[in-house]
């Protein structure tokens, strides 16, 4: 059964991001068998809250894995 991984991130320094975490992002969900099926910034909240003060600045991401497991094996791997 296919998984997916939301994340919603406030990134404050776009540069820094990109250079550190954005460059190696792609070939990690690859490595996992994942794929986008959403990314893009201008979340657009139609009700409740994103929680801690967070503003509408936030990028979302979504990625598809062919399973829950795979989908926490990489998330996992992110943490190392």
């Amino acid at each position: 059964m296919s998984a997916y991984m939301i994340v919603t991130a406030k990134i404050r320094d776009r540069a820094a991001f990109i250079a550190g975490y954005g460059a190696v992002a792609g070939a990690l969900v690859a490595q996992f068998g994942g794929r986008y099926v959403l990314r893009g910034p201008g979340a657009e909240l139609l009700e409740g809250e994103f929680g801690d003060g967070a503003s509408m600045k936030l990028r979302v991401i979504g990625t598809g894995f062919a399973s829950a497991a795979a989908a926490a094996s990489h998330y996992l791997a992110g943490a190392r």
